[in-house]
């Protein structure tokens, strides 16, 4: 499975920022996966961003607009979703179910407990996993967004005020 970059990650507007808190958002859809080569029983993954030593994930959010589906084949009953990193794919959310004919889940979260603080750079990574002898690239319904805060430590610890 090849890791694919995307630009489709982007900071939120101030306003946005304001109202959510959320700093940046990942917009997907079944187009998403629609024309990659992927095959059955396989998962794609997407570079969303990069994060430098000192970084802060704060908290995330999962949206599920539409679920995911394929709609010539009610027996595709799942695809989940994972957000993480280099280090662990399923660092803040694993498993989220957004399949239609499964038991979706409208709305994920992690809260500010569930911090990491970076000590390398690392890419964040989002996950579309397909259950066994479907593909992904069939899909043709379905629409999400990933929010998350990210708080940019690494240029205060570059540059520390003696107080």
């Amino acid at each position: 499975m090849a890791l694919i970059t995307t630009t489709k990650c982007r900071p939120q507007t101030e306003q946005a920022n304001a109202n959510s808190g959320y700093t940046h958002r990942f917009d997907f859809s079944w187009r998403t996966l629609n024309g990659l080569v992927i095959g059955v029983n396989t998962a794609q993954n997407f570079r969303i961003g990069i994060v430098a030593a000192g970084d802060q994930l704060v908290q995330a959010h999962l949206h599920l607009t539409v679920p995911f589906k394929v709609s010539s084949d009610a027996a595709f009953n799942s695809i989940t979703f994972d957000f993480g990193d280099t280090g662990s794919a399923t660092r803040y959310l694993s498993g989220v179910q957004i399949n239609a004919n499964g038991s979706f889940v409208v709305d994920s979260y992690l809260g500010p407990s569930g911090a990491f603080i970076y000590t390398a750079a690392s890419n964040l990574i989002v996950n579309f996993n397909s259950m066994a002898a479907k593909d992904l690239t069939n899909l043709d319904t379905g629409k999400g967004y990933l929010e998350f805060e990210l708080l940019r430590h690494s240029d205060l610890l570059k540059n520390p005020t003696i107080y």
